[in-house]
């Protein structure tokens, strides 16, 4: 199978064509282009089976150059990324014979795929839909998908268009499971529609209230314990739903609402219900946005990356990266801050002369946070890169403070029978109490509290061997001026007391 990639943004238009193993499938990217005539030009000579293409595009848009594909490839399959602006447009498009289409926003690589195999394989076995089955739940093709909401389906009163997007099997069944379980006859009874990704329905109620939102609110309520129920099963899906429309008209911009909805699951992750709220512009949030994983943020994290204190370093992370990113900020620019974060990171473990191996290198970091869908898995990955990178920087510390430590231990075996304490010791080689504890362990695998008793005790044993002294003064020697705590630490670490050691010796 042969693409044209059709994008005028240049990171979307690169992670499509080389962010996805395409070979492995048997699909070759044989052109790209960056507006709608290029984009043409390259569709009339290479003749591709198929085009991947924008709307919004300078030049000539995503639509006339599908109008133009349409009279001189009638056969072409079209695939549309569109953004929640574009629903008018992604509905002339369908009416144009567009297969399918992907929010270009919040895409992963592995979802574009998915839709491009289920395009190539409707296109080479005609998917048939199959006769609607109990309790009201149909399969379709997209292009079935197409003409629900080009239909008539709606018989009066009120209704939401949901979506439940489920990652794994048996999705024509935990859907229905969901909605049976409800207390509300108007998910009972919903009518449900299953794509090869998502499971769409609409609900429906008959009542007269003008203010449908207690509705829509109780629905959303209702399908939540619903979910909460399914305990671990949970982490495989996500329910969206629109507002309560009344013209049957309307279904197109439901759907597209609960769509818009369903894009919230990138900021939460999965096992939640998102119903449907305007968008802000984006300039309205500016602030918030500026502020995350800013190049000040990125330099503090820096600065605390080679910090010895791993605590602070964790939580100059956590204030990079909070649990939940700003409201709104559009899921691209958050990867964007990511990818400048990453590299920044690259950078300063290459200072140390420490080079990343190739799964954290630029190139394959792009593609992998690409391929993760929600912000709490970039989170998660961000996460690990820290924690690798603090694994580095400790490798480093320990190799140019071995010294110090050897400094520390001569210095105990000299001194040790006399009263010595943690930040006594950690004052002498120049470095913080904490710091010291950190490198003191992990060079000698054991605490400085429980070395220097190890090391009491084995010169008491020694004096138990060569002199006749009574063992509490043996103790008293060695630097434990309580002989109960002398005799506790000691059968602690040899199995018996110091009088059973000196009868046995």
């Amino acid at each position: 199978m042969r693409i044209v990639v059709v994008e005028d943004e240049v990171l979307v238009r690169r992670g499509i064509v080389s962010g996805i193993p395409w070979a492995e499938y048997g699909i070759e990217v044989v052109g790209d282009a960056s507006d709608g005539r290029t984009g043409l030009e390259l569709v009339r000579g290479l003749k591709p089976d198929m085009v991947i293409t924008d709307i919004q595009m300078p030049i000539m848009d995503g639509l006339e150059m599908i109008r133009h594909i349409r009279k001189e490839f009638p056969d072409m399959i079209v695939m549309i990324l569109s953004v929640r602006e574009d629903f008018r447009s992604v509905q002339d498009a369908l009416r144009l014979g567009v297969i399918d289409y992907v929010h270009k926003l919040t895409m992963s690589p592995e979802e574009l795929l998915e839709s491009v195999l289920q395009a190539r394989n409707s296109r080479s076995v005609p998917a048939k839909p199959t006769d609607k089955a109990e309790h009201g739940t149909q399969s379709i093709s997209p292009s079935s998908l197409t003409d629900w909401l080009e239909g008539d389906k709606i018989k009066g009163g009120r209704y939401s268009v949901g979506i439940i997007r489920i990652d794994g099997d048996n999705k024509e069944q935990l859907a229905r499971r969901l909605l049976d379980s409800s207390a509300h006859e108007g998910l009972r009874e919903a009518e449900i529609f299953h794509s090869e990704r998502d499971a769409v329905f609409i609900a429906k109620t008959n009542s007269v209230e003008d203010d449908g939102e207690p509705y829509v609110e109780r629905w959303m309520n209702d399908l939540a314990a619903s979910v909460n129920r399914l305990g671990d099963m949970r982490q495989c899906l996500s329910i969206a739903i629109s507002p309560l429309h009344r013209d049957k008209q309307d279904k197109v911009q439901a759907y597209h609402e609960a769509l818009e909805a369903l894009n919230l699951r990138f900021y939460t992750g999965p096992g939640h219900v998102h119903g449907y709220r305007a968008s802000s512009p984006e300039n309205e949030h500016a602030d918030s946005y500026a502020s995350f994983v800013s190049p000040t943020a990125i330099r503090a994290y820096l600065d605390a990356l080679e910090q010895t204190d791993e605590a602070f370093a964790r939580l100059r992370f956590d204030e990079l990266f909070p649990l939940r990113p700003p409201e709104g900020m559009p899921p691209h620019r958050i990867r964007d801050r990511i990818v400048q974060w990453q590299s920044s990171v690259t950078l300063l473990l290459g200072e140390w002369g420490l080079p990343l191996n190739g799964m954290w290198q630029d190139s394959s970091a792009y593609d992998q946070l690409n391929r993760l869908e929600t912000y709490p898995e970039l989170r998660e990955w961000c996460l690990r890169l820290h924690t690798v990178a603090r694994e580095l920087w400790d490798d480093v510390s320990l190799r140019n403070r071995r010294s110090d430590i050897e400094q520390a231990i001569r210095y105990i075996k000299e001194k040790y029978n006399q009263p010595l304490r943690l930040q006594d010791i950690a004052a002498k080689v120049n470095l913080s109490e904490n710091y010291f504890s950190y490198l003191f362990s992990k060079n000698t695998g054991q605490s400085f509290v429980h070395y220097l008793q190890q090391l009491r005790v084995q010169k008491a044993k020694e004096l138990m061997r060569e002199s006749s002294l009574p063992w509490f003064e043996i103790g008293e020697r060695v630097g434990f001026d309580n002989p109960k705590y002398f005799s506790k630490i000691f059968k602690r670490i040899t199995q018996m007391t110091p009088a059973q050691y000196q009868r046995n010796k």
